[in-house]
Order: C-alpha cells, then structure tokens, then sequence
C-alpha cells in the first residue's frame, strides 16, 4: 500500500477508514523548532520540543511573550484584516496565479501564506520511515488513547518515534498471516 504523506486539513484522513495509508503532517512544529535554533544559535537536531493538540492548535505549558502577542492581534484587529481573512484573499490570489500554465516561478503570495517547511518534514519523514531512523517527529495520528480526554476517533498532532516497523507483536502477525494467505500459491511449504 502506498502512503500518503498530508499537509494541513488532510489529516483527519489519517482517523477514517480508507484504501490509503495517510500521515498528517503540519508546518508548526518544525518552523518553531528552526526558529527556536535560530535564536539559541543551535542546529535543530539540538531541540526537543514535546507538541501535543490539534493540527494547528499547541498547547504550550507556559508562554514568555503574552503581551506582545496581544499587541499583535490588537493592531491586526485595528487593520480591519484577520489571519483568515489574509489567508482567504491569498488563495484566491494564489489559486488565480496557478491557472496560468505559463507560470515558472513560486508565487510572492505563497510567502504570506505560511506552510513553510511542509516539504522538508515530509522529506524528514520519509527518510526516517526508509532508512529505519526512529526519530521523533510530530505528526497528526488518531487518538487511539493517547490523550485520555479526547475520542480515540480524534485526530490529533504529537511527537511519535516513526519507524517502518508495526506498533505491536499482535499486529506483526495479523500481516503477516494475511500476506502468507494472498500469496499461499507461491509459498505453499507454509501451509503444509
């Protein structure tokens, strides 16, 4: 089965049932580690930030810069313009510019976007998934448990050790079993 690798607003494929294997990824997580690295003159690998929520939506134990973020969304209220509103006239912006099939070069309105650092962490991710790395990344997964307050049906974002490997013992022979059944004409000396 191939895997789909998902940006933003895909993810919750990753919760339904369907015939392909996603994996929601989001921007946030890796931006604010490459911003904090930056600060601290460090390189990435160098910082652990343990993410849990929503695609989108940390929650953040504690937060150094409450006023200035309010002064921010003050003044941006002021402007008349929210996130979403810049979001909504730059993918109609966006959108316009990639019906040109002339069109060669990035689009300026994909920078006021966001959603940078998509491609690199599904990069990241695929390496880690080929190569066997183990690395914790974050990515959006169904609940399945691991946050007692919500559905195990939920869709949520936090830091997962990504590995080819299945999750369980139990699981390995499920696929295992069922592999040998689809291909028991070409193995019959496992049926004797």
């Amino acid at each position: 089965m191939t895997t789909l690798i998902c940006g933003t607003g895909t993810n919750a494929a990753s919760c339904n049932p369907c015939p392909v294997k996603s994996i929601g990824l989001c921007n946030a997580p890796i931006g604010l580690i490459k911003r904090v690295s930056s600060k601290y003159g460090v390189t990435p690998d160098r910082v652990y930030a343990e993410f849990v929520g929503l695609n989108h939506l940390h929650w953040l134990k504690y937060f150094y810069m409450t006023d200035e973020m309010l002064e921010e969304q003050l003044e941006s209220l002021k402007k008349g313009e929210n996130r979403a509103e810049v979001v909504k006239r730059v993918e109609e912006e966006r959108f316009k510019l990639y019906s040109d099939v002339e069109l060669k070069e990035k689009p300026k309105q994909l920078e006021q976007r966001g959603g940078a650092y998509y491609s690199e962490a599904a990069v990241n991710l695929m390496c880690s998934l080929y190569n066997g790395k183990n690395e914790i990344q974050t990515m959006n997964v169904a609940n399945n448990g691991i946050l007692d307050f919500l559905p195990d049906d939920a869709s949520i974002e936090v830091n997962c050790v990504v590995t080819p490997l299945v999750p369980s013992v139990g699981v390995a022979i499920k696929l295992l079993d069922e592999m040998l059944e689809a291909n028991k004409e070409y193995l019959p000396n496992f049926f004797k």
